[in-house]
């Protein structure tokens, strides 16, 4: 077999492995999200969904929040199980997450 005829048949089989794995494997994944939190309106609850879509250091979501409805407030601090310290020793990624997660929120409150 001459190289030329390897190189398309080798072509061909990863086309064909290809379409496979996207017809196959691939398949779209259904993520049921529950929003509902018990105690607040649905108001709020859309609102901090939304907020936890804010942009995060590796996508880790790095916060947990904690809110206070009769007394009108939420504290957000970081999620020490979501702490990467491996590339984030000093946590400083956690806290510009964090930042960027109250900033979503305070965006969406005044919306």
């Amino acid at each position: 077999m001459t190289l030329k005829k390897k190189i398309i048949w080798s072509t061909i089989s990863v086309f064909v492995l290809l379409c496979f794995y996207v017809c196959y494997v691939a398949r779209p994944v259904d993520v049921a999200t529950d929003t509902e939190v018990e105690g607040l309106n649905s108001e709020v609850e859309q609102i901090l969904y939304y907020a936890g879509l804010a942009p995060s250091s590796h996508n880790a979501q790095m916060w947990d929040v904690k809110v206070y409805p009769a007394e009108g407030k939420m504290v957000i601090s970081p999620d020490t199980s979501r702490l990467l310290y491996a590339v984030d020793q000093e946590s400083r990624e956690a806290y510009i997450s964090m930042g960027a997660y109250a900033r979503s929120c305070m965006l969406a409150f005044e919306a």
